[in-house]
């Protein structure tokens, strides 16, 4: 899979994504949050994300979007 990093920045807006400066690894850094609460933390929240893959990358932004999301 060819990594798609403007569809993948659209869907993330929240998210500063960008791959690192070697090129081999995939980070994502929350935008507008100077930091998170210990209770964010502690419900799995991060403020830096860092992947191998693309697609890693994807479904940790995923992940940390569902921990987000108020439960009903």
């Amino acid at each position: 899979m060819t990594p798609d990093l403007t569809a993948l920045r659209a869907s993330h807006p929240e998210w500063l994504i960008r791959p690192t400066a070697a090129g081999r690894l995939f980070m994502a850094t929350r935008r507008n949050h100077s930091h998170l609460t210990a209770e964010e933390l502690g419900a799995g929240l991060a403020m830096t994300l860092v992947e191998d893959t693309f697609e890693a990358l994807t479904e940790a932004l995923t992940a940390q979007a569902r921990i987000e999301t108020p439960k009903c």
